[in-house]
């Protein structure tokens, strides 16, 4: 049955969502050793933390925020985006950034776009000599490609009457997307949502996105998915 929600929030990935390409592969793909370290991380033989330290540690000696900012500049952003933050806050819809990237960039692409949202994200910080990440948002109980437990933000953000909505595209999605009562999937997490029998709308970009959250909000389509509620509900019970 649908009903009318108060209280719609839409967690959204960065990295390949809001951006057009990856942005944290792409800015350390070229320090030594990536596409090794890249293998054992999807192959389980290194953590996600592991992964990073290690990636963050192989940087050319120097590197500091400042150049990692510089370069993001170069990325680009959906050509839709803008459009579909004016529609969340036009209908007072709740939208977080929900990445396993990193908050430099993040803040950055966004702030040259005009654009202003909470960031639920990893972080790096210039210890002169190098850069050391720090996973503020980590969880040991979180069984996803991710540094930053989404699952855990997605649920502390909500409560039993908040309509949870999620758009992403890939592995450290997964989680976060699974508690969710609409999802919007492309790229790895919606072959993760077809190989899981998770419903899910696949989208190119946010004029997708837009289209038909503005044609359920219209016509009053929205409801809970009742396996998102049940793995919400015991998410903590065997922590």
């Amino acid at each position: 049955m649908s009903i009318k929600f108060d209280d719609i929030k839409v967690f959204c990935d960065f990295d390949g969502t809001v951006t057009l390409q990856d942005v944290g592969n792409e800015l350390f793909k070229d320090v030594e050793d990536f596409e090794i370290l890249n293998k054992l991380f999807i192959e389980e033989k290194l953590t996600i933390y592991e992964y990073w330290h290690k990636l963050c540690s192989k940087l050319p000696e120097g590197t500091s925020t400042e150049m990692i900012r510089e370069q993001s500049r170069k990325f680009e952003i959906d050509p839709y985006f803008n459009s579909f933050v004016e529609f969340c806050q036009q209908n007072k819809i709740k939208l977080y950034i929900v990445s396993d990237g990193y908050d430099i960039y993040i803040n950055e692409i966004l702030g040259i776009n005009n654009i202003k949202l909470p960031i639920c994200s990893n972080k790096l910080l210039d210890k002169g000599t190098h850069l050391e990440p720090e996973f503020t948002y980590a969880s040991e109980s979180c069984n996803c490609y991710s540094a930053n437990c989404k699952r855990n933000f997605v649920l502390n953000q909500s409560d039993e009457n908040t309509l949870k909505i999620y758009i992403g595209d890939g592995y450290s999605d997964f989680c976060g997307a699974a508690h969710c009562d609409i999802i919007f999937a492309k790229k790895y997490l919606a072959t993760y949502c077809n190989e899981n029998s998770l419903p899910h709308y696949n989208f190119k970009s946010f004029f997708d996105v837009k289209r038909i959250l503005e044609k359920k909000l219209n016509d009053n389509q929205f409801k809970k998915r009742n396996r998102a509620t049940v793995d919400s509900n015991n998410a903590f019970k065997y922590e």
